[in-house]
């Protein structure tokens, strides 16, 4: 992305052309490795076997099984590196990932842009990465 040394980016939404919209503008800027989770219970699956690892996690909140805050509060506790970028209509539950301390956290509607250079600001952000 613009001179980031990207590894993986997990995309965990459960709608498919989010999924879509995603890979392609990810791969647009540069970012091959994408995961996809549909829910917060496959996300957790995904970085389990996800071996060396992930950059970063795209978050959304209201999803099946597992919603977006509890998976993040899990990903935090158990992947500390995996910077999180967060997106909810709901103000209540953004100010609850803002609590968390979550990397970033987007208002919808929010841009593809937007989400692009959170991800690329969470990347470059990485140490040993530039």
């Amino acid at each position: 992305m613009d001179g980031v040394d990207v590894t993986r980016v997990l995309v965990v939404d459960d709608e498919e052309i989010i999924h879509r919209l995603l890979r392609e503008g990810l791969h647009r800027h540069g970012v091959e490795d994408v995961l996809f989770a549909r829910d917060g219970v496959e996300a957790l699956e995904v970085m389990e076997g996800a071996g060396p690892g992930v950059d970063a996690v795209i978050l959304d909140h209201r999803m099946p099984r597992m919603d977006g805050l509890t998976a993040a509060g899990h990903i935090k506790e158990r992947w500390p590196g995996a910077d999180i970028i967060f997106f909810t209509a709901d103000l209540e539950a953004a100010e609850r990932a803002r609590e968390m301390g979550l990397f970033e956290v987007l208002v919808k509607p929010v841009s593809l842009q937007v989400i692009f250079n959170s991800i690329k600001e969470a990347l470059a952000a990485k140490p040993g990465e530039t």
